[in-house]
């Protein structure tokens, strides 16, 4: 089974064109009906569950698709594995919801956000069921991004059709967890295609193996979710649910550009792991180059335009009421591209050479940094003091991570491309907002001038410098255009 990686690419690009879009349309209205204090309790209780989420789901999702791309064309073999990973998964989900229950009803400071915890938990229990690892295994991305269509468009139509005050907070946090959890029981239906569910006697179940390098990852993911979570639950705990919202407003468009650069590289994982297997080192850095490519193209214009856009933006996605968020946004900003980066030399690295072990002693380091800064900060800096701790600990990560992959092999270096030309590029889009701000007052027609006209200026200039990732993109939609044309004539 060889599907096409650049149609891969191009559909995890759209997928990731409607993650920045939908909540772009989403969020700008419920913000302006719940305000800062509604919103900052739907995303401290949202926080919160994530966390037990990632218990219940350990980390299997990375592990499923590093190990199920091993075997993902004997069927037989596949479907034990598959049931290996239910059965823990199942298990770990129990225990969670026990926790969780205890949790939500012992503790005082939590059992006041109850009913909005007790909605976002029925995530936790269909956690088990979406099975994107085995999606990510056999590169079924099509059936992703119509399936990412389905639930976003309904989120949407029912968003306007029943969420019109703030007595309708809960109803908007139930309506998030169907939309989720409906795909989930689309995914565990559709599985059924690539693995046989029945439990034979015959069948011997070793569970025992996947444990160790399971919770690895687990607890590299825990940490993780400490980077993402743990400034939001401390902003909830140590100061108001004003200074989360405006937090929650700042960090929602890094938290959607991240999600949708850090989207590309679960493509390359299965051939990166096909690659290694077959001992095929170039191919290998050349799937790296592609993907470091991708992320610096992408993700260092983002960064500009975030810090010349900053406050138009806030203002754009959530209101008037959080304006108080731009300097947050613009701690913020640089993260996006931190992120994608150390994600890169985790999970297209690391992981996929076994060395899972290093990833979690980079994340811990990172998030108890991060835990620290902000228990010291957020008291006095509130939301700010949340963003100061997360951009200092993600540099922190990135910077012992490259250290340690630069050292382990220096041929690495080799698949890190020369980024001179989307620095000059990004320069240029300085420049560009610059005088759109100076000429323009509306906010809205700044922020549409401006982004059509920094996107055609710095795509320009990757053209005119002939630069190869641009070349290969267009010749891709060149092909593609031929191929439309020809069966046309047909």
């Amino acid at each position: 089974m060889n599907k096409s990686l650049k149609l891969n690419t191009l559909l995890n690009a759209f997928r990731m064109l409607l993650t920045v879009l939908i909540p772009l349309i989403t969020f700008p209205y419920t913000s302006r009906i719940f305000l800062t204090e509604g919103s900052g309790q739907l995303n401290f209780a949202s926080s919160l569950v994530q966390v037990f989420i990632l218990f219940a789901s350990l980390g299997i999702y990375t592990y499923g698709v590093r190990e199920g791309a091993k075997f993902r064309n004997d069927r037989v073999s596949f479907s034990v594995f598959a049931k290996e990973l239910l059965i823990i998964n199942g298990v770990s989900t129990f225990i969670t919801y026990v926790v969780f229950l205890g949790c939500v009803y012992c503790i005082p400071s939590i059992y006041e956000y109850r009913y909005l915890l007790l909605i976002n938990g029925i995530s936790i229990g269909f956690s088990a069921l979406g099975f994107d690892w085995v999606y990510g295994v056999y590169e079924e991305y099509a059936y992703i991004t119509k399936r990412q269509i389905v639930v976003q468009l309904f989120t949407i139509v029912a968003m306007f059709a029943f969420v019109h005050d703030i007595t309708d907070i809960y109803l908007w946090a139930f309506l998030l967890v169907l939309s989720s959890t409906g795909a989930n029981i689309f995914n565990c239906i559709k599985a059924r295609r690539y693995i046989d569910f029945k439990f034979r006697k015959n069948e011997e179940y070793r569970l025992k193996k996947h444990i160790q390098p399971i919770l690895v990852l687990f607890a590299t993911q825990l940490a993780a979710t400490v980077y993402l979570n743990i400034d939001t639950v401390l902003l909830g705990i140590l100061s108001t649910d004003h200074h989360v919202g405006l937090y929650s407003a700042a960090v929602k468009l890094n938290i959607i550009l991240i999600t949708c650069f850090t989207a590309m590289m679960p493509v390359f994982v299965p051939r990166i792991v096909e690659s290694l297997k077959d001992g095929q080192k170039e191919e290998y850095l050349k799937l790296l180059k592609k993907v470091f490519t991708m992320i610096i193209m992408f993700a260092l214009p983002a960064v500009v335009g975030i810090e010349m856009l900053g406050g138009e933006l806030i203002t754009l996605i959530a209101g008037q009421a959080f304006k108080e968020a731009t300097a947050t946004i613009h701690i913020l900003a640089p993260i996006i591209l931190i992120a994608s980066l150390a994600n890169i030399f985790y999970y297209n690295v690391l992981v996929p050479n076994g060395k899972e072990k290093m990833v979690l002693v980079c994340t811990l380091l990172g998030a108890v940094l991060n835990l620290a800064l902000s228990v010291v900060l957020v008291p006095i800096y509130h939301e700010n003091g949340a963003a100061i701790g997360s951009i200092i600990s993600e540099s922190l990560a990135l910077f012992i991570v490259a250290i340690y992959v630069i050292k382990t092999d220096n041929e690495i270096m080799k698949s890190f491309p020369k980024i001179r030309k989307y620095i000059f590029g990004s320069g240029l889009i300085v420049l560009c907002c610059f005088v759109i701000k100076f000429l323009i007052q509306n906010y809205i027609i700044t922020i549409l001038l401006s982004f059509v006209t920094c996107m055609f200026v710095y795509f320009v200039t990757l053209l005119i410098t002939k630069d190869d990732a641009m070349n290969e993109i267009l010749n891709m939609i060149k092909n593609k255009l031929v191929r439309i044309q020809s069966r046309g004539c047909k």
